[in-house]
């Protein structure tokens, strides 16, 4: 990247790029691995692919974020079937278990009336 805006030649008419120049863009860059801010001075077009390329970047991490959130999500609903049928298992089970007790029940009373 240059700085000396003398060998910098503009990539819309070729010549070198001047100060006065309505494409010249000021921007403040944050370096990802120190963390510090510095200032550049660059054509829009150079800005205008930087950025481009910086939000590609950015919607692939994001995309892969939520792939990552959406597996975890199917696993989890993967679990909540498995216990919500452990559940109705065990309900049924229960059910027939009471039903047992209750028939008994009333075969104890059809006993106790018909005086067996």
């Amino acid at each position: 990247m240059k700085d000396n805006f003398n060998e910098m030649f503009c990539p819309i008419t070729g010549k070198k790029c001047r100060l006065d120049c309505a494409w010249l863009v000021d921007m403040t860059i944050t370096n990802n691995v120190s963390g510090e801010n510095k200032q550049e001075k660059r054509c829009a077009i150079f800005w205008l692919i930087s950025l481009q390329v910086e939000n590609n970047r950015l919607v692939l991490s994001n995309t892969q974020a939520i792939e990552s959130f959406r597996n975890e999500m199917v696993k989890g609903q993967g679990y909540q079937e498995i216990i919500a049928e452990s559940l109705v298992h065990f309900l049924k089970l229960a059910l027939r278990g009471r039903q047992r007790n209750v028939q008994d029940k009333d075969d104890n009373v059809k006993d106790a009336l018909s005086g067996r």
